[in-house]
Formats: structure tokens, C-alpha cells, sequence
């Protein structure tokens, strides 16, 4: 046995009724959010089975015999929400119009994969290794999920099925000692094994708790070497995945190893890492070693050999959604949405494989999909003039008001739609309707981008040195270089008037229609541009062409001080602080402040949490400002929206302006509000909203297909989320 210093990432990726009045001959429903299986490349698949129960509410042990109990049903791969449906007529559920007096509320209970019979519904065994060979991590893999208080007869049951397990990703690079060609030369191949953990356990189907752990077991983990590019093999990369019950800290670190063995050629041999090792972890990152439930953690390691040492050399953190994934990770799960960007009347969507789909207005080509037709469901970004070639390896993009900005994860920047005022910074005022690179100021093209902000008609540009650049117009002074003058290319933001002071040590810009917002690495805030209603938040409506501080009156030193994110609108400025306090300064004329009034400010105020006096917003995680409405991200995934909602973009279910943010809907049931909410973009008029599963939920004017849900018009604004298709 060959004992190794392994140069490791740890990565550990923290997860993871419309009413109807219908007869008991018609079947129950359902749409879903389904965690999706493990295995590499695959999603699911017509023949997946699931088992559900459909209890009288709260009683599963006395329902288990039921007619209800434990149906079999298969995933409903062509259904657009990824629904269920039964294997047979025998295993449909029905409600209850029968009894008397009829079941009024039921709840459902859903697993994967289906077991029948199950002797006892306490603990239903789980055994993730109980063959040889590599694991099956499709099949080692187990959803539950639970649906409480359903009333008898709702038209449709939405069932949420999360993962009770733990992930295991490790990724291996060769190194100078095992290098490439000890890795490829490898001809009885290159194997990976957890060993020292229990691979048996029992859930509790009726809350989805796991019992006593027993057996342990090696478990050969799955190569997915071929989610890995050509290149990447052929440079010695290698990948594996391993399903795992969930260990605690002490457990896993005391006797949790990987052993990796190569099988022929010249470095041939079991290479063996075990973390309670002395120098395998540092002291202080030990507490890292653990698997949770509904967790994927990844490992990135070097084999780099040693007969007497074993250390890391480096261990970051990252948190991530089971289902959700970038880079190492996005191969092996299914495609879902990373990031969404609203625009005026158009949306751009980010999905996890670096792809860029679109949908709504495209009068100006900020589509990018060569033409200026409408769409109403999202189509696919071209990176050619004729469609043959797809834009991917997106990192990031932004939708202004009529155009688009792509950032690519090479740090390049692309650009489309409408340019009148260079707003695209391709050296020209052409409108266009595939992506064309941004240039930088020296007849090159602009690299090393870090994020991008697209406003009204100008575009600002953080650069990874910590540099702000913009283009576009700047008629107010939005650009931030000392004067008005509109330009086609990127120029430096200034940090004042004085020759050669530029802003530096910025952490992140927000583009509004008419002002830019700064925050710099201190968590100063700064604003330059229009400010007619004191959205730059200066304490005046004086318009500046070169950044100023936002003030804060609560604040001993006078400005804003402890800013974590922040978004510029339309004609005003959200902020919020490291307390998760939020702020608001400028425009509020729908109450789009949210600060019980519809007074324009020209320093930062609290938003209200309601109308009660000194109750204010707590709890925020993000937030997203459009043109008269604004959207709110609680640390608890719940979603609030204040401002204009003529056209149901506050997704409260009514079309009623509000000047104190209400609780988004869900449905348009009475208390059902949206939950588990990982993003949220406010565009002109309309809302979109990023779910922790993936999916996509949209509200507010449709006029133009911006919402994605395969309608268009104003008859189909809507004022309760729903779901985009594609």
C-alpha cells in the first residue's frame, strides 16, 4: 500500500390549488419538482417507479393498508413539469366523494425507487451497495418527499421529492509524480473505492428520517470519466461518484479512506488517502470531512506520492444545491437553470451547461437568435449568422432594456441588440442580432471580465483586477468618466475629476436605466449618473459624471457602510446590508420602495416588513429592482414584491399596486405562498423566478412571450407565477 500527498479541493455542496369539484371516479394529479437520479448522464427515464401514498391527513400507519397506500407510479418524462403517472388503472389514486362523511384533507407521501411489499413503513430498508462491481448510483440513489394537508378534491397536488442521501464526487489530475501518462497507460484501468463506512440504513417513510447505520462495506465507486471532455482524458482527468449514507463528522473522519489503484504500467499500485491520518488535514479544516443528506461534496485531488507524508495543501468551500451544478458537476445531473436575467420585455436564461436560451421581445435582435421575431418560449442563442453553432461556455449574462451581455467563461464578452448608443461597445451603433465581441480601448477585445451589468441604454463592466468599464450612453453621466459624452467602446470609470484617478478595488456594479450604482471591496457604495428622485442616494437630485457616496443618515460617518448587494432600477437604487437589512433611495411613485409611502428619497430608508410602525424588513438575502416594481429574497427561500403590479409582475394574485412588500404566490390558494426560491429577476414589467429544483416560474405582462410559457399578449399577463416551458 502506497500512501500519497494529495493536493485536494474539498468542495462540499450544501443542499441537497385551483379547487375543482370533481367526482371520485377522477384521478388525482400531480406536478412535481424531483431531485434527479445520480447517475451520470441520465435523467428520468419513462420506466422510473415511484411509490406514493395518498393517508388520511396524519396517518400513515393506519392508512398503510389502505386502497391508497403505496400505488405505483412512473415518471412522466414528456410531461413538461415532470409529473407522475400510474403504472396501471389499479394503481390510480382518487379522491374521496364516496365516504360519509368524506376525507376533507389527505396527505401525500412520495420515494424512489418503489419497493413492494414494505413490511413496515417506519423503516423501509436502504442498502446503497448491496452487489459488486462499481456501484450503481442510479439505483443507490433515494428521494421522499411530502406533500401535508392537501383538501379533498384540489385540482392539482404539487409534490416536492428531495435527496436523502449523500453524494460523493471526486475528481482526479495527474501530477509530476503520477502524471498523465501513468494514468492513461494504466491497461487493467484506474479504479476508485470508499472504504470504512456503513452502506446500510432505514428510512422512516413517514418523515423521512434515516435509522441506525449497519454494514460496513467498500464501496467501488462509479467511473464517470465520460462526462469529461477528450482532452481532459487524454490529459490524465479522471472522474468518479459515489452514493453514501449520510456520517457525521467524528464517524467520517475517524474512518473514512479512499483508495485509488492503477492497474499495470509504471506507476501501478494503491494509492491510499485516509484524512485521520497525521498532515492528511489540516487541524483546522477537519471539520470538513463529513457526507450530509441532501449534500454533494467533491473532491478535487492531485496524486501527488510520498511514502511518509500525507497533507493538503488546500481546502475551499463552496455551497450548491444536490441539483444544481457548474463545472466538475454539470455533467452529472440533469440540465437545469443556473442563473435568469429580465430585461424591458425580454428574458435570458443561463442553464447549468453553459447553454443560453431566450425568449420574448426581440425587436432589436437581443435575442440573438439572427432574426427580430418574437418568441414565446425560450429558443437557444446562436453564436454563428446562420444558427449552426450555438452559444455555450457561458458563465454569466445580463439583459438591459433592449439589449443582452454574455459574459463566457474565458472572461470574453459578447453582445447583441439594440445599440444607438454603443450600449454593445463593439466600436459601432449598429444594432445586432447575433452576439459580436466587445472591444476594450486599445483596438483589442475586451478579456479578463469578471461580471457585467446591462442597463437601460449603457453597459458597465467589472474587470477580474478590480477595474469598472462602461459604454453606451451617458447623457446623465452614467458612465462615470467626467462627462456625457456617449461612447461605442468600454472606457475606465473615474474616481473623481482628477486626470488619471480611476475606480479600483470594486467588488461588483449594478447598471440602472439612467445611473450606476458602485459597491467597492470595502463595502463603501457609490453612484454616478441621473438623479432626478435621489436614486444615486447623495442626499440630492443632482445629476453626477463621476461617482459620489451614497449617504446613510443612520450611519455616524454619514455614508453607507456594510453593503452586501445591492440593484439599480429603473429610477431607483435597493440595497442591502451585512445584517440583512434593506434599504431604498430615489423613485417611488408605485411604491417600488417599499417604505409604506409613495414619497421619493434621496438618502437610503428601511423597507418595511408591513404596515405596522418600526416593523422593517429582516432577513434579506437578495434583491432585484425593474422599473416600478421590486422583488425580495428572504434568507428562508420566500419571495416578497412591493411596487406597480398592473400587470401582475408582484405575483400576489391580485393586480393591486402595493407600497409594502406582500408574500409571493404559489397558486392561487388561499395561504399558498412560493417557497424554496434560489434567485429572482425583475425586468420592465414582468418577474422571473429561479426555484432551488431548477425550474423557472414566471409573472407579470406577457405582451411580447417575455414570461416563456408558450403564450403571448396582454390577455395572458398573469398574476400568479408560472412555470416556463422548455
Amino acid at each position: 500500500m502506497v500512501f500519497l500527498t494529495i493536493l485536494m479541493l474539498l468542495i462540499t455542496f450544501v443542499s441537497c390549488d385551483n379547487k375543482l369539484n370533481v367526482s371520485h371516479t377522477n384521478a388525482v394529479r400531480f406536478s412535481t419538482e424531483i431531485g434527479r437520479k445520480a447517475i451520470a448522464n441520465s435523467e428520468w427515464q419513462a420506466a422510473d417507479e415511484v411509490g406514493i401514498y395518498m393517508v388520511a391527513h396524519d396517518a400513515l400507519a393506519a392508512s398503510a393498508a389502505s386502497e391508497r397506500a403505496n400505488k405505483l407510479y412512473t415518471a412522466d418524462t414528456a410531461f413538461q413539469t415532470s409529473g407522475f403517472t400510474p403504472a396501471t388503472a389499479g394503481d390510480t389514486l382518487k379522491w374521496d366523494d364516496i365516504s360519509n362523511p368524506a376525507i376533507t384533507h389527505f396527505d401525500f407521501i412520495a420515494y424512489y425507487p418503489y419497493v413492494s411489499p414494505i413490511a413496515d413503513t417506519t423503516a423501509l430498508p436502504i442498502h446503497v451497495y448491496p452487489g459488486s462491481g462499481e456501484q450503481d448510483t442510479g439505483k443507490a440513489d433515494f428521494l421522499w418527499g411530502r406533500t401535508d394537508n392537501v383538501q379533498n378534491n384540489t385540482s392539482t397536488v404539487h409534490l416536492k421529492l428531495d435527496h436523502m442521501l449523500s453524494r460523493l464526487i471526486v475528481n482526479i489530475s495527474p501530477s509530476t509524480t503520477v502524471d498523465k501518462d501513468a494514468i492513461n497507460d494504466a491497461t487493467g484501468g484506474f479504479t476508485a473505492t470508499v472504504t470504512g463506512l456503513n452502506t446500510q440504513t432505514a428510512i422512516n417513510l413517514n418523515d423521512g428520517t434515516l435509522g441506525t447505520h449497519s454494514e460496513v462495506e467498500s464501496i467501488l465507486m462509479k467511473d464517470i470519466s465520460d462526462t469529461l471532455t477528450t482532452t481532459e482524458r487524454a490529459e490524465g482527468k479522471r472522474r468518479f461518484e459515489a452514493v453514501l449514507i449520510p456520517v457525521g463528522n467524528t464517524d467520517a473522519l475517524a474512518n473514512v479512506s479512499l483508495e485509488f489503484t492503477l492497474t499495470g504500467g509504471a506507476r501501478a499500485g494503491t494509492y491510499t488517502w485516509k484524512p485521520s491520518t497525521t498532515g492528511a488535514v489540516a487541524d483546522g479544516d477537519k471539520h470538513l470531512i463529513h457526507f450530509d443528506k441532501g449534500k454533494q461534496h467533491v473532491y478535487n485531488m492531485t496524486l501527488n506520492t510520498s511514502d511518509d507524508e500525507v497533507a493538503v495543501a488546500a481546502i475551499e468551500i463552496e455551497i450548491q444545491d444536490w441539483d444544481t451544478g457548474d463545472g466538475i458537476n454539470a455533467p452529472a445531473v440533469k440540465v437545469r437553470v443556473k442563473s435568469v436575467s429580465a430585461g424591458y420585455s425580454h428574458t435570458m436564461i443561463l442553464k447549468t451547461d453553459g447553454t443560453l436560451w431566450a425568449t420574448g421581445r426581440n425587436n432589436y435582435g437581443q435575442l440573438g437568435v439572427g432574426d427580430t421575431t418574437n418568441r414565446r418560449t425560450p429558443v437557444q442563442v446562436w453564436d454563428s449568422t446562420d444558427g449552426s453553432v450555438k452559444m455555450t461556455d457561458v458563465a454569466a449574462v445580463s439583459a438591459g432594456s433592449n439589449h443582452t451581455m454574455i459574459l463566457k467563461k474565458d472572461g470574453t464578452l459578447w453582445a447583441m441588440g439594440y445599440n444607438y448608443f454603443g450600449q454593445l461597445g463593439d466600436d459601432t451603433t449598429d444594432n445586432k442580432s447575433t452576439p459580436v465581441q466587445v472591444k476594450d480601448d486599445a483596438g483589442g477585445f475586451m478579456t479578463d471580465v469578471k461580471t457585467v451589468s446591462a442597463g437601460g441604454y449603457h453597459t458597465t463592466i467589472l474587470k477580474e483586477d478590480g477595474t469598472l468599464w462602461a459604454t453606451g450612453s451617458n447623457q446623465q453621466g452614467q458612465l462615470g468618466v467626467g462627462n456625457t459624452t456617449n461612447r461605442s467602446t468600454p472606457v475606465q470609470v473615474k474616481a473623481s475629476t482628477a486626470a488619471n484617478d480611476f475606480m479600483i478595488d470594486v467588488k461588483e456594479v449594478s447598471a440602472g436605466t439612467y445611473h450606476t450604482t458602485i459597491l467597492k471591496e470595502d463595502g463603501t457604495l457609490w453612484a454616478t449618473g441621473y438623479n432626478s428622485d435621489g436614486q444615486l442616494g447623495d442626499g440630492t437630485t443632482t445629476a453626477r459624471t463621476t461617482p459620489v457616496r451614497v449617504k446613510d443618515t443612520t450611519d455616524g460617518s454619514g455614508f453607507m457602510t456594510d453593503v452586501a448587494a445591492f440593484s439599480a432600477g429603473n429610477q431607483y437604487t435597493m440595497i442591502v446590508k451585512t445584517d440583512d437589512t434593506l434599504w431604498a433611495t430615489g423613485s417611488n411613485n408605485a411604491g417600488q420602495l417599499g417604505d409604506g409611502t409613495v414619497t421619493a428619497r434621496t438618502t437610503p430608508v428601511r423597507v418595511k416588513a408591513s404596515t405596522t410602525p418600526n416593523d422593517f424588513m429582516t432577513d434579506v438575502k437578495a434583491v432585484s429592482a425593474g422599473y416600478y416594481h421590486t422583488l425580495i429574497l428572504k434568507n428562508d427561500e420566500t419571495l416578497w414584491a412591493t411596487g406597480q403590479n398592473t400587470y401582475g409582475q408582484l405575483g400576489d394574485s391580485t393586480t393591486t399596486t402595493r407600497t409594502t412588500p406582500v408574500q409571493v404566490k404559489a397558486s392561487t390558494t388561499p395561504n399558498d405562498f412560493m417557497t424554496d426560491v434560489a434567485a429572482v429577476s425583475a425586468g420592465g414589467y414582468h418577474t422571473i423566478i429561479l426555484k432551488t429544483d431548477g425550474t423557472l416560474w414566471a409573472t407579470g405582462n406577457n405582451g411580447y412571450g417575455q414570461l416563456g410559457d408558450g403564450t403571448s399578449g396582454t390577455v395572458n399577463n398573469k398574476s400568479t407565477p408560472v412555470q416556463v416551458v422548455f
